[in-house]
């Protein structure tokens, strides 16, 4: 899978499960809402009633009972009668009420059998509503029957009636208690299941942000996957600029990352074909340039030995002198350059052997000094007494310092010094050639040890571009490290070898 399509899959599951989880949070909020300023209330008032037929209750208790000095009038206790059973009829109306809104309303809330399961939410027992309903009812019976008993005028004897009265009453007051414990166990479970839901709606949040958790955390790991592909796709594409042509991508991880490798691995192999087909018609060239150039050689010498007769004047043998010298010049030239794309094309191997840097500096620094002093330019070298011998391929090293001593000569200024330093760093020998120039553009000093680059103002030298990406080569096969940087006036090459092959090269 396409990380695009992953991003827009996690994507659509982030708000699908936003917007459930929103819609479901609101809707719960306005029914719970609802449920709660609605049946609380009206299970309030009840419990009231429910008081205030206990108190009259009791009040009947002591208007009958045998040790009231002071009868009440049965005119006044009709009156308290029927307040009574107007409170029971009032209190008959709350409990349809609120059951009517709670059957229509409740079931909103999440009553489904499904909801029930998962939530563990229980109905308010139907038993307790219907308890509720038969003790109202028993009630206004035990209120009729009261009424019914009470005397109608004053001084009528109750001597017959007083017991039956006092029963009556009794029982009233036995229904009203458990009345009253009916309507308390029916508002616990009516708030039970409203914090159930509550409790409901939290498991929702928590769901909600634990799949957005997982969601964001695959797609962190995603994205980190894909920053260790670019990473090894910057080391590989570094290599790559750098002339390793055999890097290769690896074809894994998402589809567009597969798709940059292959494109990029095939782009390696077509620059392999046509680096091989440069390299082996170069070589031809280079091969084929010996035989001729050897005959110029040999029939200058012809010449000016004088095998085939005096030549004329002094001016032709200054000519044919030229010949021969520039023939020797040129087939020098095209023998290193054979050499050079051998080396490049890893065609060469390191033959060691024990040499003094200082030694082999000052007969590189000899054979340089004729163009260096054609160009107005000194020498100078800065050793310690350290000992400089290090375990190295002392040719492929000349050609080392060939390169960078014509390099600093190409560049620097007429009439100033180029100064070649040696360091003991212990384990390892830093060399520092610095010459007095134009410098190095800072864009520039990692890429011109790249194969073919030279520096744009510096376009009218004569040079393939290969010198530094040469001793870039033969330093690093020796474990060192090469690098360039500039300074006041002008630039400096920096080489670090080890002292012997096994050593392992620090980091500075």
């Amino acid at each position: 899978m396409s990380f695009r399509k992953k991003i827009y899959i996690t994507g659509f599951l982030l708000i699908i499960t936003w917007l459930f989880a929103g819609f479901y949070l609101l809707m719960h909020y306005q029914r719970t809402q609802e449920l709660t300023d609605t049946l609380i209330p009206f299970e309030i008032v009840k419990l009231k009633s429910i008081e205030y037929l206990r108190r009259h209750a009791d009040t009947f208790e002591r208007y009958w009972s045998p040790t009231e000095e002071t009868p009440v009038h049965p005119i006044v206790l009709n009156q308290e009668l029927i307040k009574f059973d107007e409170e029971i009829q009032s209190l008959i109306k709350l409990h349809w009420e609120s059951k009517a809104f709670w059957e229509a309303h409740g079931d909103h809330v999440g009553s489904s059998s499904l909801v029930m399961y998962v939530t563990g939410l229980i109905w308010y027992d139907t038993l307790s509503v219907d308890s509720e309903r038969i003790q109202l009812s028993h009630l206004k019976e035990l209120t009729a029957q009261l009424r019914n008993s009470a005397p109608t005028r004053a001084g009528t004897t109750i001597a017959s009636t007083e017991k039956k009265i006092l029963g009556t009453i009794h029982e009233i007051q036995i229904t009203i208690h458990a009345l009253d414990e009916t309507a308390n166990k029916i508002l616990e479970q009516k708030i039970s299941y409203i914090s159930h839901r509550g409790l409901f709606a939290k498991s929702i949040i928590f769901a909600v942000f634990t799949l957005a958790i997982i969601l964001i955390t695959f797609l962190i790991i995603d994205i980190h996957r894909i920053l260790q592909s670019i990473g090894g796709i910057k080391t590989i594409t570094s290599a790559f600029a750098e002339g390793k042509l055999d890097e290769r991508l690896p074809v894994e991880g998402f589809e567009e990352i597969r798709t940059i490798a292959v494109s990029f691995n095939a782009m390696g192999e077509r620059m392999q074909e046509l680096d091989k087909l440069k390299s082996d018609f170069f070589n031809k060239l280079v091969h084929d340039f010996k035989s001729p150039l050897d005959n110029i050689k040999q029939s200058a010498d012809v010449l000016i030995s004088g095998i085939t007769g005096e030549t004329s004047d002094g001016k032709q043998k200054k000519f044919l002198e030229i010949i021969k010298k520039s023939s020797i010049q040129l087939r020098t030239m095209i023998q290193e350059q054979l050499d050079e794309s051998k080396l490049i094309a890893g065609q060469s191997s390191l033959v060691y052997e024990q040499t003094d840097i200082r030694q082999l500096i000052r007969e590189r620094m000899e054979l340089q000094r004729p163009t260096a002093t054609a160009r107005q330019l000194n020498f100078a070298v800065k050793f310690t007494d350290a000992t400089f011998v290090i375990s190295c391929d002392r040719a492929k090293l000349s050609r080392v310092m060939d390169n960078l001593l014509s390099n600093a000569i190409k560049y620097a200024f007429p009439e100033t010094t180029i100064s070649v330093e040696i360091e003991d760093r212990v384990h390892e020998i830093e060399l520092r050639i610095r010459d007095h120039g134009p410098g190095i553009p800072a864009t520039m000093l990692t890429q011109i040890f790249q194969k073919y680059v030279r520096i744009e103002h510096n376009r009218g030298t004569n040079g393939t571009g290969l010198g530094l990406y040469t001793a870039k080569y033969i330093v690093e096969l020796h474990k060192g490290r090469i690098w360039a940087s500039n300074y006041n006036d002008g630039a400096v090459l920096h080489v670090l070898l080890p002292k012997s092959p096994g050593q392992p090269r620090l980091n500075h």
